[in-house]
C-alpha cells in the first residue's frame, strides 16, 4: 500500500505540472500553488519545514533564491541564507531559513499574486509551523550566550508570530505597503543576495553600484558572498535537513553572464543569459506582475488622466532628471512625485524598493516602459491607436517562453507625447 506521504508527493507533483510557462503571463494566478503547498503542510505529522521541503514539487525545490542578509521577518546569514522558492511565473513564492537560532525559522513565509473579480493584487501570508516553533523554542531556553532579558523577548516574540493569522497581516503591510507588492531591488543590482552584482556570485572584484534607495554611488565588495556561496553549495547544503531538498543548488555557482551588465557590448547578455540567472529571470517576472497591478490602480485612480500621465512619463515625454546618477530611462521616481505631488495617488509604492528613495527605479532586464505601457493599453484601450503591439517579449530569454505583445511606436515620440498631454 503506498504512504499517504507518498500519495501526497504522487498528486501534488502531478497537480503542479501543469502550473507550468505554458500559462499565459496575463493569466497567472498564484492561489492554487498556495492551497496546495498548504494541503502538503496538512500531510506533514511533523509540522516541520524539513519535512514538507521534500514533497513539494520539483518546479518550486529547483528554482530559488538566496539572500544572506535580510531586513525581513526572516533573518538571514552567509552560512544560513533565506531561501525563496519560486513557481514558474513568480506568482507564487514561499521563504525559509536554516536555523533554531534565527528570526522567523518556525515560519514559511508566502507571497502569492492573485486575481479576485479581476482585480489583480498580492497577498502574503505565513504558514505557521509548529514543530519548527518547539524546536526554536528549545535552541532559545538552552542558548548560554543569550541573557534572561533577551530570552524572554525572543520567546515572546515566538509566542506572537503564531498569531500571525490571515491574508496581509499588518505585520506584512509595514514593510510590503497598503497595497501590498513584493519588496525587490530593481535590475541589475540586488544588495544582498547571493549574485548581487548582475547574477555574478562569484564575482570578487570591488564594484561600484547605484544604491537603489539613495541613488547614490556606493563601492560593494563581493568577495565574501562569493567565498561563503561556494562553500554552502559545496559543503553546507547537501546534509542540510532543509537546504538538501533544494534542486540543481550547483546552478548557483555556475552563473556568470558572458558580459557584464554596463559593458560597452552588455547588449548581446540579454539573448546569451540562461536558466543559471535567478535574479535577472525572477526580476522580470516579478516587474510583469506588479505592472499589472499599478495599470489596476491607475485606472480606479481618482484622477481620471492616471493612466495618460503614467504613459507620457514612461515614453520620456517629460524631461526632468530624476536622479544624479540614474538617467531618465532608468528612473521615474522624481517626475511622478512631481506629476502627481497634490494626488492622493500612493505613487511611491508602484515601486518595488524596499526603502522609499531617488534610486527606485522600474528598471527591467528589458525595456520597462514598453512593458508597463502594454497592461495600461490593456484597460485604456483609447490610447491604443498610437502605438503598434508586436507579439514578442520585451526581454528575449530562453528561460521561459514568454509570449505576451510589447508595444511599439505607431507615431514618433513627438506625436506620441503631444496626443497623451490632454489633461
Amino acid at each position: 500500500m503506498i504512504s499517504r506521504t507518498l500519495r501526497s508527493l504522487f498528486f501534488f507533483g502531478n497537480l503542479f505540472v501543469g502550473l507550468s510557462s505554458s500559462v499565459a503571463r496575463e493569466e497567472a494566478d498564484g492561489e492554487v500553488w498556495f492551497r496546495r503547498v498548504q494541503a502538503i503542510r496538512d500531510s506533514v505529522a511533523s509540522k516541520k519545514t524539513e519535512d514538507l521541503l521534500p514533497l513539494l514539487p520539483k518546479e518550486l525545490r529547483g528554482r530559488h533564491i538566496l539572500i544572506f542578509d535580510s531586513p525581513s521577518l526572516q533573518e538571514a546569514s552567509l552560512k544560513n541564507p533565506r531561501v525563496l522558492l519560486i513557481s514558474p511565473l513568480a506568482d507564487f513564492v514561499m521563504s525559509f531559513n536554516g536555523h533554531p537560532s534565527q528570526k522567523g525559522f518556525e515560519s514559511i513565509e508566502t507571497m502569492r499574486f492573485v486575481r479576485r473579480n479581476g482585480i489583480p493584487k498580492f497577498v502574503f501570508e505565513e504558514i505557521f509551523m509548529t514543530g519548527d516553533a518547539e524546536t526554536r523554542r528549545q535552541f532559545i531556553d538552552g542558548d548560554k550566550n543569550l541573557t534572561r532579558k533577551e530570552k524572554n523577548n525572543a520567546l515572546q516574540d515566538l509566542e506572537e508570530r503564531k498569531n500571525i493569522v490571515g491574508e496581509n497581516p499588518q505585520l506584512c503591510l509595514g514593510c510590503h505597503r497598503e497595497t501590498p507588492r513584493p519588496n525587490w531591488n530593481h535590475y541589475a543590482f540586488w544588495p544582498n543576495v547571493f549574485g548581487q552584482l548582475d547574477d555574478r556570485p562569484l564575482a570578487t572584484n570591488l564594484a561600484t553600484e547605484i544604491d537603489p534607495s539613495s541613488g547614490e554611488k556606493i563601492i560593494v565588495d563581493n568577495e565574501p558572498a562569493a567565498k561563503a556561496l561556494k562553500t554552502f553549495v559545496e559543503t553546507l547544503a547537501p546534509n542540510h535537513a532543509r537546504y538538501g531538498s533544494l534542486l540543481s543548488l550547483k546552478k548557483q555557482i555556475a552563473v556568470q553572464p558572458v558580459v557584464p551588465y554596463g559593458s560597452p557590448n552588455s547588449e548581446p547578455t540579454f539573448n546569451l543569459r540562461n536558466d543559471n540567472s535567478p535574479l535577472t529571470s525572477f526580476s522580470s517576472d516579478l516587474a510583469q506582475l506588479q505592472f499589472q497591478q499599478i495599470a489596476h490602480q491607475l485606472k480606479t485612480a481618482t484622477d481620471p488622466y492616471a493612466s495618460r500621465k503614467v504613459v507620457y512619463l514612461a515614453w520620456s515625454c517629460d524631461k526632468i532628471a530624476t536622479s544624479r546618477f540614474l538617467s531618465k530611462a532608468d528612473n521615474m521616481y522624481a517626475s511622478l512625485d512631481k506629476m502627481f505631488s497634490d494626488s492622493p495617488l500612493a505613487w511611491q509604492d508602484f515601486f518595488m524598493n524596499f526603502y522609499p528613495g531617488p534610486g527606485n527605479s522600474f528598471m527591467t532586464p528589458g525595456e520597462w516602459s514598453r512593458e508597463l505601457t502594454f497592461f495600461i493599453l490593456k484597460l485604456n484601450p483609447e490610447l491604443t491607436p498610437l502605438f503598434d503591439i508586436e507579439t514578442k517579449p520585451a526581454y528575449y530569454s530562453p528561460i521561459q517562453s514568454l509570449s505576451w505583445a510589447a508595444p511599439t511606436q505607431a507615431k514618433t515620440s513627438a506625436e506620441i507625447c503631444k496626443a497623451l498631454k490632454t489633461w
